[in-house]
């Protein structure tokens, strides 16, 4: 997969599950606090891909 399609895919799980935790939690579905999961999320699947990949080397 490439860049575009990696950070697509991560955006469209981020939101969904951000969605799914803010109605978990919280109990309605603020949008703020669903775009602030959402980007959250994303934020550290990047951050945990350079661990990872830092790792490695």
């Amino acid at each position: 997969m490439n860049r575009i399609q990696t950070f697509v895919l991560r955006a469209i799980l981020g939101l969904v599950l951000s969605v799914l935790i803010a109605k978990m939690f919280f109990g309605k579905i603020d949008p703020v606090r669903v775009g602030f999961l959402a980007v959250l999320m994303v934020m550290m699947a990047y951050v945990t891909e350079y661990l990872r990949l830092r790792k490695k080397q």
